[in-house]
């Protein structure tokens, strides 16, 4: 960022080129927005932040000055929308491969693992009903009377 004076509605100079800095936003947002396009994840929390600092100082500074930063912030909201648009995108496909693997889950347990036990799963014929099962706790002993 260059060090060009802007001076705000109070007099107090600023240090910040808000034309070169809307610009350095509008970088970051293309490359969010290529990065949403190859579907990895877009951490959206630093663009928001420069975003606020930059409406922040806008609104800081003279009128005059603010419809000079207009052409450079329509523009910017043309990227934003272009990252907003492979953002829903993004969202969308994930919750498309999260039904589609909820599926492939349900039909997984309802047609594999839903079947019944095989010979050597199922409890024994033989085993009584009125035995404890083989890993019961054993019974503490009864005293007599």
């Amino acid at each position: 960022m260059t060090d060009s004076v802007i001076q705000h509605e109070d007099g107090q100079p600023g240090s910040v080129d808000l034309h070169q800095t809307i610009g350095e936003l509008a970088e970051m947002i293309d490359v969010a927005t290529v990065l949403a396009h190859r579907g990895e994840q877009v951490e959206l929390d630093l663009l928001t932040m420069r975003v606020a600092v930059l409406c922040d100082a806008i609104a800081g500074a003279n009128r005059s000055e603010v419809q000079a930063f207009r052409p450079d912030l329509e523009d910017m909201l043309v990227h934003l929308d272009l990252l907003e648009n492979a953002v829903r995108r993004q969202r969308v496909h994930l919750a498309l491969n999260l039904e589609s693997a909820d599926r492939r889950l349900r039909a997984q347990l309802a047609y594999g693992q839903g079947q019944a036990p095989s010979p050597a799963q199922a409890p024994s014929l033989a085993q009584s009903h009125d035995a404890p099962p083989p890993d019961a706790p054993a019974e503490m002993p009864r005293d007599s009377d």
